[in-house]
């Protein structure tokens, strides 16, 4: 039987692989990230931040540092656009 924590897991493991073109081009582009909105990643922030509680409560680990990674993506993009902005 699959457990409860499976779709969990597998829709992190999507999201996680899905962020790399992104990440891709925003490390390209990080000077040129003015049209970004901060507001918006933090709102991915504070949905991936449920997640990671979430994966606490469970014990699904695996999510847990997968959202993880996430949070800290979303941080980093939200300091590049800013710093875009500022120049």
């Amino acid at each position: 039987m699959i457990n409860e924590a499976f779709f969990f897991d597998l829709g992190n493991i999507i999201f996680f692989i899905a962020t790399f073109p992104q990440l891709r081009r925003t490390i390209k582009n990080r000077k040129q990230l003015k049209d970004l909105s901060p507001m918006a990643f933090l709102g991915y922030i504070l949905a991936t931040v449920c997640f990671w509680i979430n994966s606490i409560k469970m014990g699904a680990y695996f999510a847990l540092a997968l959202t993880s990674f996430n949070i800290i993506y979303n941080l980093i993009t939200i300091y590049w656009i800013l710093k875009a902005r500022r120049k």
